[in-house]
């Protein structure tokens, strides 16, 4: 599928869809993926998986701070990390490059606006505070969870929250793309709504 942009930005917070919604992109266009998390990683999801044993920094950056101060320390990780995000959209925006669907809550409003680089197109996502919540839980296994790791985890999700109210903000006040998440849209209707974003 011929698209009129090589490089798609999908920002937001935790748990709105950026990912899932990523790769159904790339997979449909056939562009590679990547997450702002792999240019430079911000303590993130405060529980461990299969794949990943929760460090104890992160547990302690959780827990020394409050969701506030927790929201601004995250965004000015990705501000600071800026430089490396626009280094990786010139690259893949320049003719003849490998396009790229590149997602993460590093995908910031204000400076994508501000590069205005062709062939390049952001949407964001967002979601209620209580769907944010409800997936985070369930993900994170939050009602099995310990009370010292209930705790910790409770914190991320307000940070997820603060974080989306600030970055929605943002997009709003630029008149950017922006889809709202909700729980009845599936995956496919996501994404159909992320792409009529990219092209508008």
């Amino acid at each position: 599928m011929a698209e009129a942009f090589r490089v798609a930005l999908i920002g937001g917070t935790s748990h709105v869809g950026k990912s899932t919604t990523a790769q159904a992109l790339a997979a449909r266009v056939g562009w590679s993926c990547l997450s702002t998390d792999r240019l430079a990683r911000h303590p993130g999801r405060p529980w461990s998986t299969a794949t990943f044993t929760l460090p104890d920094h992160v547990v302690e950056h959780y827990r020394s701070l409050t969701p506030e101060a927790l929201t601004e320390a995250q965004l000015a990780h990705y501000r600071n990390m800026w430089p490396l995000v626009l280094e990786r959209i010139e690259a893949h925006a320049a003719d003849g490059a490998e396009p790229l669907v590149l997602e993460g809550s590093g995908v910031l409003p204000g400076p994508v606006a501000a590069f205005g680089l062709p062939g390049v197109r952001a949407v964001w996502l967002t979601a209620a505070p209580e769907l944010i919540e409800a997936r985070a839980r369930r993900e994170s296994g939050f009602d099995a969870a310990s009370p010292a790791s209930q705790a910790v985890i409770a914190k991320f999700i307000r940070r997820s929250q603060l974080y989306d109210v600030a970055v929605t903000a943002e997009v709003r006040r630029l008149g950017l793309p922006l889809v709202e998440v909700t729980a009845a849209m599936s995956e496919d209707a996501v994404l159909e709504a992320c792409l009529a974003g990219l092209r508008g």
